[in-house]
């Protein structure tokens, strides 16, 4: 049987990654190995790695997750339970929602291009609906 290791470990603190009129987008995505022989484990994260944004999406109902798995979710805040989610074709790197209605969310993946999610409710007759 073949014996699993951690190759590495890296973090990394929000910082600008591009800076615009409208306002700079900010990330923790530009990780980098860590050089320490343990680390704290919080309920968010591994010590020295933040996070942008914590906040639920604009409506403060819905959370977005996506990761390693290659899924991006949709989350009901108030519930705690999923509550869409979109199979992507390789592990997702990063995901945003974008204003307005209906919920959309771009999706980057750790290969190929990146996606646009919109989330519709369907009815009972199978209409999309937006939002």
């Amino acid at each position: 049987m073949d014996e699993l290791g951690i190759v590495s470990v890296n973090v990394a603190q929000p910082a600008v990654l591009l800076r615009r009129p409208g306002g700079d987008v900010i990330s923790g995505i530009d990780k980098r190995p860590v050089q320490a022989k343990a680390l704290g484990l919080t309920r968010l994260n591994l010590a020295g790695d933040g996070q942008a944004d914590t906040r639920p999406t604009r409506d403060g109902g819905q959370v977005i997750s996506g990761g390693e798995d290659a899924t991006v979710r949709t989350w009901d805040a108030d519930r705690g339970h999923e509550s869409a989610s979109w199979p992507a074709g390789h592990p997702v790197i990063g995901c945003a929602a974008l204003p307005g209605q209906p919920l959309r969310i771009c999706v980057g993946q750790g290969q190929g291009p990146p996606g646009l999610l919109e989330l519709r409710t369907v009815s009972p007759s199978g209409v999309s609906i937006p939002g």
